[in-house]
């Protein structure tokens, strides 16, 4: 049976994450199973995705999600004061449950990683260099997948969340998935993958603040790929800046950058994102000559500039051999030297469906699948919801103070501190 094409209202509802679509639609992008269902793959001449704002970054559409959220924003100032604006750290705040998605940060996280088939290709390559670079794309390629305007719920101390992405036609090329949230205080979440041919691990905190009109935050902590040759190559998340917070266009946008490093093979790269940006006062004289969500580095062997990596993380991103930064830019003009150049495509958001995680069959009962509050909000009861996830910070709250103070059962009544998820 042939499957049919989504239209342009359905691409709109998906990449809404709307659950309005059938089952032969979501056929489309494989099985989707919990993921984000953002599906970006409808692209302009320039290979970005037609979703993007007109200076760079992911453009949000759903009007009525936002207005809904600058509702609770303007009511938290009225409940907080405007320390919320300047910059006061939102993981600590406890936020109204119509703000969330029905699911926890754990289940979340692995959307990252939904374009697996990158890593799978990564771990066959036998060339460092090769490696290195399909590493790279893999990282890259899952950061629009964030592109989400509700939050999810933060996990619980303990709370775990068991998966697998399945291969398309291999199943010993399936990829097992752990995760546990194993601080509160600060929030950190550990994870593992593992692979036929490699062993993903690492562990992530993760900040939020709000400062006038935007949001910036993201993951803190390393991410690394063991290789069955003994390598391991290391690197980290770039931060996000979420703009319109308050008013004006919304828009997802990554700042910073990622750094890689393959300490084996003496390889390391500084992923650069807006390396263009302009100042303030600059840019009132002259355009900015790639969008904000452009990216570029320069891999090195042993410090010595080998290949450059760019492109944009909503778009196409290409690895460049045997040239540098500065040489790229003198003759990007010149057709002669970018022909003669030795590309190689790491990432097209043009051609990549994603696969999102499935959920064990046989979860433990600490599984975030199993929260209520969660449950209650995909079932459309916010107000059970709501009830659910202050029972849940208050027992977090007591069991906290319990810890912290060593102290009997009685002590519970006087558990104090912010608990929030």
């Amino acid at each position: 049976m042939e499957k049919k094409k989504l239209s342009k209202e359905d691409l709109k509802l998906l990449r809404n994450g709307s659950s309005e679509l059938s089952q032969n639609d979501l056929d489309l992008l494989g099985e989707t199973y919990y993921g984000a269902k953002i599906f970006l793959n409808k692209v302009g001449s320039d290979g970005r995705s037609i979703f993007t704002s007109e200076s760079g970054g992911y453009l949000f559409t759903n009007e009525e999600e936002i207005k809904e959220q600058r509702n609770s924003i303007w009511e938290m100032v009225r409940k907080l004061g405007s320390a919320l604006l300047e910059g006061k750290d939102l993981v600590s705040v406890s936020l109204p449950v119509y703000v969330f998605e029905p699911r926890s940060f754990l289940q979340r996280l692995p959307d990252l990683w939904c374009f697996h088939r990158l890593l799978n290709q990564a771990s066959e390559e036998v060339d460092p260099v090769n490696r290195f670079v399909k590493v790279i794309g893999f990282a890259v390629s899952g950061l629009h997948q964030m592109c989400i305007a509700k939050k999810p719920f933060n996990p619980i101390l303990g709370e775990t969340f068991e998966a697998e992405f399945v291969h398309e036609n291999n199943n010993e090329k399936d990829i097992k998935v752990y995760l546990e949230q194993t601080s509160h205080h600060p929030p950190i979440t550990a994870y593992e993958l593992t692979g036929e041919s490699f062993r993903m691990h690492g562990y992530c905190g993760y900040l939020a603040s709000i400062r006038g009109n935007a949001l910036k935050g993201g993951q803190t902590g390393p991410t690394y790929i063991d290789f069955k040759d003994g390598s391991t190559i290391e690197y980290d998340q770039p931060f996000i800046w979420l703009k319109g917070v308050c008013w004006g266009q919304r828009i997802l946008d990554y700042y910073g950058k990622m750094t890689f490093t393959d300490k084996k093979n003496g390889l390391s790269c500084d992923l650069v994102f807006n390396p263009d940006e302009k100042g303030f006062i600059s840019s009132f004289f002259s355009s900015q000559k790639t969008p904000s969500d452009f990216l570029r580095g320069e891999i090195k062997k042993n410090d010595k500039v080998i290949g450059v990596v760019e492109g944009s993380w909503l778009g196409i991103v290409q690895y460049f051999a045997d040239t540098t930064i500065e040489l790229l830019e003198k003759n990007s003009k010149s057709s002669k030297y970018m022909n003669n150049l030795t590309k190689q495509e790491v990432f097209n958001i043009g051609n990549l469906v994603p696969k999102y995680a499935k959920p064990s069959d046989d979860p433990l009962p600490s599984d975030s699948r199993f929260r209520q509050d969660a449950i209650f909000l995909a079932q459309g009861d916010v107000k059970k919801s709501q009830e659910w996830k202050e029972i849940l910070e208050n027992k977090q709250r007591k069991e906290r103070q319990l810890r912290k103070s060593g102290s009997s059962k009685s002590s519970l009544s006087n558990g104090n501190g912010s608990d929030s998820i």
